[in-house]
């Protein structure tokens, strides 16, 4: 079972009942799980590592990089890997409603905040703003100060801001390229220059779009996200060259991209269960060449 011990507790009460919770966990060698009740509302932000948020039946991987806002009534667990680190900042109700901003935009915050959101692989400047105002939200509650209600209102406030423009981002994206044709050219760019090992960044810029967009339309077309899917046809090729050729090891590992024949073993390894060699052998003899295999034809 995942260990739920290990983490370091911040509360700045607001009035008899109410506090801001915050919760910052630093890379260890095992998993953790957070169970948040669905009383408050809860902001996720994974800077290093990888995550699972489950809310209901829903679930979600999480990558680093990624911000989660869960509303209120809406019960969820997150769990993350070993070596994980973020912040996960709990906000009760009467917090939430005192930093709505003013403005003709602020129904529109609300009604942000009502929703819940992912948002993953966010651009650098876009991801380091939210994490100065969980760090923030930290020190203020750790330290209490005189000020410390007004400072942790604002950069509330602040966040709720950056979950509204994200939402309307979306929903402008959403008016324009249908997500389907993007996971579309997102796969066909993958296929020119899978061997070249570009970075998500790098295919977004590409194609002309966000990486939070291109999460978006990927997650949505193959229940993967862009990374999963990368290695998922990584590992297809590799499989078609170690079952339909007599190259070595190595070669294949050269044909793909790896610079580093070891690195291909592991990174063999932790998908098939079996490294390279040793999965050659297992299913050379029953294997029949397939087209289905081919770049043309992968999911």
């Amino acid at each position: 079972m995942p260990d739920t011990t290990s983490r370091r507790s911040l509360s700045f009460p607001i009035g008899n009942r109410d506090s801001v919770l915050m919760e910052t966990f630093l890379p260890e060698l095992r998993r953790r799980v957070w169970h948040l009740p669905g009383t408050t509302a809860a902001c996720i932000l994974l800077k290093r590592g990888e995550g699972t948020l489950s809310v209901g039946e829903t679930i979600r991987p999480m990558p680093a990089g990624s911000l989660a806002w869960l509303s209120r009534s809406n019960p969820a667990s997150f769990e993350v890997s070993a070596g994980a680190q973020g912040v996960i900042a709990q906000i009760p109700a009467p917090v939430l409603d005192r930093s709505m901003p003013f403005g003709p935009f602020a129904g529109e915050v609300r009604k942000a905040t009502r929703q819940n959101q992912l948002h993953e692989q966010m651009d650098k400047e876009q991801f380091g703003s939210l994490v100065q105002s969980m760090e923030t939200l930290c020190l203020e509650v750790r330290h209490q100060q005189p000020g410390a209600r007004e400072v942790i209102d604002s950069h509330i406030s602040l966040i709720t801001i950056a979950l509204w423009r994200m939402m309307r981002e979306h929903d402008q994206e959403k008016a324009s390229e249908p997500a389907g044709n993007l996971a579309q050219r997102f796969r066909a760019e993958i296929d020119m220059r899978l061997r070249d090992h570009p970075t998500i960044a790098e295919i977004a810029d590409t194609l002309g779009v966000t990486r939070d967009r291109l999460n978006r339309a990927v997650f949505n077309a193959f229940e993967m996200t862009p990374k999963q899917l990368i290695h998922s046809r990584q590992m297809a090729e590799a499989c078609r060259l170690l079952l339909d050729s007599n190259l070595q090891t190595d070669e294949i590992a050269v044909l793909l991209g790896f610079s580093d024949p070891a690195y291909f073993n592991r990174f063999f390894r932790q998908r098939a269960g079996l490294p390279p060699g040793r999965f050659r052998k297992a299913n050379k003899g029953s294997h029949q060449p397939d087209e289905s295999s081919s770049f043309a034809s992968w999911p």
